[in-house]
């Protein structure tokens, strides 16, 4: 699984992104973390779990993916 966050990656708080309009949106957040205040993390783990729980439970059909070509074109 070498396609994975390095943690070198994590810790630059760098993420590749999906092409997928909200999963990638949660993943901007998230870089932000290292940047507020430790009492805010919790929160934007949490808000960002949300999100990410929210793509995965929608219906396929339902979830708006972006122009960017992907495994399935």
């Amino acid at each position: 699984m070498s396609e994975g966050v390095t943690s070198a990656e994590a810790a630059q708080g760098e993420f590749t992104r999906t092409g997928h309009t909200a999963v990638d949106r949660a993943l901007t957040e998230l870089e932000q973390v290292a940047a507020s205040p430790v009492a805010e993390h919790a929160r934007l783990y949490q808000e960002a779990h949300a999100r990410l729980t929210e793509v995965l439970d929608a219906p396929v059909n339902a979830v708006p993916a972006s122009s960017t070509p992907g495994p399935r074109d």
